[in-house]
């Protein structure tokens, strides 16, 4: 299967799903996972996970999902999941661990002096035109210890031995080539894998390693970017147009779709935390949570929609017609947030380290930045807030849960 993007016009757009020979092998019905971005929002996605594999575990089904895909925060959580495909359970329990013990200096360096540092050249960069020798600033914050940290916690190797052992099928992780500005999304299969191109949109067969993890996790302006086999990415988010598609591409038949943003039906309605007057100018704090929010929570939402538009396009057609086409109607099952993260993370946010907030403060008030304050706060007491957010969220609908991995039952799911 594969999801096209193709331009009927300039302000007119679909998704094709049709069958696709990316993925060859048995034609066994295959539940996709697909996780999105938002930084220290991804704490929410492996509570959904705990309470999806709970459910699982509890009526006797098997391990839901064969094949993963993931971008930003999701890189990491799905490369975890493939790295111990073979006992879900055990999976989510370490998750769940990394997670709920994370902390700030873990992520970024918040020393005064590395701070100044990374400030001090800014300045430098600005003051002299770019003609400055030396080291240039890459990003706002230094991640070396994130970098660290995925190396010690992810055991790559692993993932391909999951593969072999047919615990699951296929697992990509996505980021953006900053050079080519496309996204590209690197696959790993048990089956024989065909590279596939799109409109800005490139997937390839490349074993993942932990460069690609941190290169797609790699938050813009905030995270500097990532080097693999010579080339610098950045964060998944920043091209994924149609974040269903690599799943759809690896052969999945339902999709599991975990967002970090409040929405309701497919129009997302996310709580202004800061509460201003429309009509007072915006800080910088306001206008970068609204860049940031396009590009890393946008996308899934817009996805859905189209892809809900083809199963209806589907549903529409007679026996005949469905015969005749290699259109397919794709089941799906989206979990978000039932309540405003970044409402969540305002609560929180003496949690963070107090040069951070300084620096923050100075963008605009506190209440404005609430989203930006949302991916970057990595501290238990909002992280495991958020856990426990997710997994209430999946127990909640778990007979929708139950229903929709029960192998061979059609679901049809608003």
């Amino acid at each position: 299967m594969e999801a096209e993007l193709t331009s009927a016009s300039a302000s007119k757009s679909r998704v094709v799903a049709q069958r696709s020979p990316s993925a060859v092998g048995e034609s066994l019905q295959r539940v996709g996972l697909v996780l999105s971005g938002g930084g220290a929002r991804g704490a929410y996605q492996v509570g959904v996970l705990r309470g999806i594999f709970a459910v699982a575990s509890q009526s006797g089904l098997p391990s839901p999902f064969r094949i993963l895909t993931g971008v930003s925060a999701g890189a990491i959580n799905v490369a975890y999941l493939a790295a111990h495909a073979d006992d879900y359970i055990v999976a989510t329990e370490l998750l769940q661990d990394f997670w709920a013990n994370l902390r700030t200096d873990q992520v970024f360096k918040v020393d005064p002096w590395s701070l100044s540092q990374t400030g001090l050249h800014w300045l430098v960069d600005a003051v002299s035109g770019g003609s400055a020798i030396g080291h240039r600033a890459r990003a706002l914050l230094d991640t070396s210890p994130l970098a660290e940290l995925i190396r010690v916690h992810l055991d790559v190797a692993a993932i391909r031995g999951n593969l072999d052992a047919k615990h699951l099928d296929s697992v990509a992780v996505s980021a953006t080539d900053y050079a080519s500005t496309e996204c590209m999304t690197f696959c790993m299969s048990r089956f024989k894998l065909k590279p596939w191109q799109r409109s800005r949109r490139v997937g390839v067969a490349q074993d993942i390693e932990v460069g690609h993890v941190l290169a797609s996790a790699a938050i813009p302006f905030f995270f500097p970017p990532v080097a693999v086999d010579g080339r610098y990415y950045g964060d998944g988010c920043l091209r994924n147009t149609a974040p269903l598609s690599p799943a759809v591409h690896l052969g999945a038949d339902k999709l599991c779709i975990i967002g970090v943003r409040k929405a309701a039906g497919f129009g997302v309605v996310e709580i202004d935390a800061a509460a201003n007057d429309p009509l007072l100018e915006p800080s910088i704090a306001r206008v970068l949570n609204t860049i940031i929010n396009a590009v890393l929570l946008d996308g899934v939402d817009a996805d859905i929609e189209r892809l809900s538009r083809i199963n209806h396009t589907v549903d529409l057609l007679s026996a005949e017609a469905k015969a005749s086409t290699t259109l397919k109607s794709i089941d799906w099952l989206y979990f978000h947030p039932s309540v405003d993260i970044a409402q969540i993370a305002i609560e929180e946010v003496n949690a963070m380290p107090r040069i951070i907030r300084y620096l923050m403060a100075g963008l605009g008030s506190l209440a404005e930045a609430a989203d930006m304050v949302s991916y970057l706060l990595f501290e238990p007491s909002f992280l495991r807030r958020l856990l426990d957010l997710g997994y209430s969220d999946a127990i909640s609908r778990q007979d929708e849960i139950r229903s929709f991995l029960k192998p061979g039952e059609a679901l049809v799911l608003t």
